[in-house]
């Protein structure tokens, strides 16, 4: 085939061959330029020179191409033009040569492909011939003589004996892997009769002309391997003992113990028992190390999903789970062996009806639980069960219904009832006491009551609804008892503890830094400044924050503790033990709120466990008092503050603070425990009046010895105002606020004492003799000593009164007498406030101290009065 020549090439139409996607190929055909461009191959290779023909074309035309250029440039066209008709001319020769070698290729192909076809169809016509030709065998060819079947029937049952014991190691594998340990021991047994039959029924084998031993050693060498597969099943039975299973499991796996191994059901119930016994304390053990962290395992070693998330849960909920495991564990050990082991008097045990089943000549399927179809079964249905099941059919009869022998009424088939309560009474009893030292270890991590308490109450709840006799379940719950009690015990021993060392702690921190005089400035020194101290306004609260009424509460609080006196001090003081009874309180309120009996007598044995424990803690409030109320005053101010401190802190408990009504003594111990704490109180009060009493009497003594004689005042003197102003303001700091009755009384007996002593040193010639005389005829007969010992002093002539009182009446408030209102008369709207009569206008004042007049030259000198003491 020719290719086109010449410029003219590109306008022209190619005739090719193109090849087709199936192989054939097609005529030739016209194709445009145009066209080609749609493939491509073709565009890859011509795009450029078409593009640039085409630009040529639409510029040059003949009529403007010499108007419009040079020769030259005429000529550089032309030389152009060549060059691309070269370049096409090229291309056109490529693409036919490719073309060309691939129509070659398929048309051979093609030929060959035909050959074959007609080679196959003629060989199949000769087939369709060769096959209507044949003629069907007469029917004397179908029969053959009587010795042939026999030998071939005698082979196919050699070949299932031989398929038995060959597939015999795979099934017993895979029944393993399942757990189904009593098919695999009805399998070896089977095989072995299988075997036997083989090996000892010689003679019916070598009748026939075979002999098994010497013609298949096979037979033999496969049996060596299956029977080592019988001290398997019966550790792989015995191990899975310990796994939770369902009775019928459990019936099935000590069957295979019973058959395979030849245990006695008496044998086979002490192997169970000891493996859940195994097992139980192989949870006792995981449980110990998941306390450090690691998660615990089922005792096959296999993980537990229980405790899979164990560090996403409470200590709480592990305590729970862990003894729900245990206690799963011995219910369904009890209620497993009672429901395979235990005679009703009109119903057999499981394990009875199971071999009395296997014993049976007929099998119903119908009387049969469809649940149970690996515990009903027969050697027909393992030998359906098993793969090539069909080729099993040419086995003998005696074989096919093969059946273990068991006697039903034998001694080892049966297990007494009275020996099977006593057995599930000893595991019971043995169990009992390894779950009670467990669970005493899990509970000791709880440090919350109501936490022990909902545990007890979940756990009774569910031994209660786990199928257990009745006396199993007082058992167990009299041993929960007894742990939880243990445990609420020294939860609430170790609370009184914690707040007794706290109270101690603190108290001699507080009682140390007044010794020291580091806290001169608080509020525990003087306490008439803290209950005027104004504490802070509640703030309106901002959105999303505490309630409005927090704050108010937080508020009325705080009014309650000035008004109580109760300084910051105090009040941690008493908050460390009035918390700790409030915590008390609810749980014993917790305790009482439950309904059931047994619940009662737990409560009953709280309380009355927990008496001496509250007598313990106010025993060791009462020492810790009187350890921090034996220092010796001395000289120093700082002891004689934290005397007074303990004094206040003993009559907040003798009065005010709720803690010994709530810490859930009996009646007797808090009214001993106030009456020590009253008797702590007086005690430090008396020392303080000794000591203050004897301050102040002795400066007061030494002033009116060094005073002038001579000097006569118609007032008190400075001396004893400032003495009963020192004696007034000590009494304060005691920080009696609320006990009017109690301060006046602490008063009435100071100022008794101070006069007493200031008494016996002056003479009728003191000035202070009349104003004290006022004083003392404001206590009325109450203070007839007191008259007596002025009258003495005043060589028995009653003092003129100084009618001074009324004006000193505000100062000396502390030091007087209280008022009823029965005393007041109702005329006087001023005796309210000046209870012992208004001042007289018409009194002159009287300066206490003569003072020299000041020099005219100082008279503008600034001095600094600290200097002129």
């Amino acid at each position: 085939m020719q290719s086109p020549q010449g410029p003219g090439a590109s306008s022209s139409s190619v005739v090719v061959n193109e090849q087709i996607p199936n192989g054939s190929c097609t005529s030739p055909q016209a194709v445009s330029p145009g066209s080609l461009t749609k493939r491509p191959g073709i565009l890859q290779l011509r795009s450029s020179s078409l593009s640039k023909t085409h630009d040529l074309e639409q510029e040059l035309k003949p009529d403007d191409l010499f108007t419009k250029h040079t020769v030259s440039e005429v000529r550089n066209v032309r030389q152009q033009l060549r060059e691309d008709a070269d370049k096409k001319q090229e291309e056109l020769r490529v693409m036919v040569g490719e073309r060309y070698r691939d129509l070659l290729q398929a048309s051979t192909s093609i030929i060959s492909m035909a050959k074959s076809a007609q080679h196959v169809k003629y060989i199949l016509e000769q087939s369709r011939d060769s096959i209507r030709a044949q003629e069907e065998p007469p029917d004397s060819n179908r029969t053959s003589v009587n010795g042939t079947d026999d030998h071939l029937l005698l082979l196919q049952s050699l070949s299932a004996h031989m398929k038995l014991l060959l597939d015999t190691p795979e099934h017993l594998w895979r029944f393993i892997e399942r757990r189904k340990y009593f098919l695999a021991a009805w399998l070896f047994l089977l095989a072995r009769v299988v075997h036997r039959a083989l090996l000892q029924d010689e003679g019916s084998w070598s009748s026939r002309g075979l002999d098994i031993a010497a013609q298949f050693p096979l037979v033999q060498r496969q049996w060596e391997s299956i029977s080592q597969f019988r001290s398997q099943i019966v550790h792989k039975a015995t191990i899975s003992l310990r796994e939770p299973s369902p009775p019928d499991d459990i019936c099935a796996t000590l069957l295979t113990l019973h058959l395979l191994d030849s245990q006695p059901l008496v044998e086979a119930l002490s192997v169970y028992l000891t493996q859940r016994s195994k097992a139980l304390h192989a949870i006792f053990s995981k449980s110990k190390v998941g306390q450090g962290g690691s998660h615990l395992s089922q005792p096959n070693g296999h993980s537990d999903t229980r405790f899979g998330d164990a560090h996403t849960k409470t200590p709480t909920q592990l305590v729970k789970d862990d003894i729900q495991a245990t206690l799963d564990l011995i219910s369904n050990t009890l209620t497993s062996a009672r429901r395979v082991f235990h005679e009703a008097e009109s119903q057999s045990s499981l394990i009875k009806t199971i071999l009395e089943h296997i014993q049976s000549d007929s099998h119903h399927s119908q009387d049969q639980p469809t649940t149970s179809k690996d515990l009903y079964i027969t050697t027909p249905y393992l030998l359906t069960s098993l793969p090539s099941s069909t080729h099993f059919l040419l086995l003998p009869s005696n074989i096919r219904s093969y059946k273990p022998y068991v006697d039903v009424n034998s001694s080892s088939s049966t297990v007494p009832p009275a020996q099977l309560s006593e057995k599930l009474d000893n595991w019971f009893r043995r169990s009992a006491i390894p779950w009670k030292s467990s669970i005493t270890q899990w509970f000791s991590k709880l440090q919350n009551f109501r936490d022990v308490w909902s545990i007890r109450s979940s756990t009774r709840t569910w031994i209660l609804a786990s199928g257990l006799d009745e006396q199993e379940y007082i058992h167990l719950t009299n041993l929960l008892d007894d742990v939880c009690q243990d445990q609420i015990l020294s939860i609430w021993t170790s609370s009184l503890s914690s707040a007794s060392r706290s109270f101690k702690s603190q108290l001699e921190h507080v009682v140390l830094n007044l010794r020291n005089e580091t806290a001169s400035e608080s509020a525990d020194v003087t306490p008439t400044e803290f209950l005027f101290h104004s504490p802070l306004l509640p703030v309106l609260p901002k959105a999303g924050l505490t309630p409005l009424d927090t704050s108010f509460q937080k508020y009325k609080s705080e009014l309650h503790r000035q008004l109580a006196c109760r300084t910051p001090s105090i009040d941690n003081l008493l908050k460390i033990l009035e918390d700790c009874a409030k915590a008390l309180n609810q749980d014993f309120r917790l305790l009482d709120s439950a309904q059931f009996n047994d619940c009662k007598v737990l409560t009953r044995r709280l309380k009355t466990a927990y008496q001496p424990l509250a007598e313990h803690l106010c025993i060791e409030i009462i020492d810790i008092l009187k350890s921090a109320s034996t220092a010796e005053i001395g000289q120093s101010q700082g002891v004689l503050d934290g005397l007074i401190f303990v004094s206040r802190l003993a009559n907040d408990f003798s009065l005010i603070s709720p803690f010994i009504s709530r810490i859930g003594c009996q009646q007797q111990t808090v009214q001993e425990f106030r009456g020590a704490t009253e008797i702590i109180r007086d005690g430090i009060i008396d020392r303080w009046r000794d000591h203050t009493v004897s301050s102040i009497s002795q400066t007061y003594c030494a002033a009116f010895q060094l005073r002038s004689k001579f000097l006569e005042q118609a007032c008190p003197s400075a001396d004893l105002l400032d003495a009963l102003l020192t004696l007034s303001r000590s009494i304060r700091q005691l920080g009696i606020c609320q006990d009017y009755r109690r301060r006046s009384h602490v008063a009435n007996m100071t100022l008794r004492q101070f006069l007493g002593e200031i008494l016996g040193g002056i003479s009728s010639e003191n000035s202070d003799l009349p104003f004290l005389w006022e004083i003392v005829e404001c206590y009325g007969l109450g203070w007839a000593d007191m008259r007596e010992k002025l009258l003495q002093a005043n060589d028995g002539h009653e003092p003129t009164p100084s009618h001074s009182l009324p004006r000193l009446q505000s100062l000396f408030a502390n030091l007087l007498p209280p008022h009823t209102d029965s005393d007041i008369p109702s005329s006087d709207k001023m005796a309210n406030l000046l209870p012992f009569g208004s001042p007289s206008p018409d009194t002159q004042y009287q300066p206490a101290v003569e003072l020299a007049k000041p020099s005219s030259r100082l008279g503008l000198l600034l001095v600094d009065d600290s200097d002129m003491y």
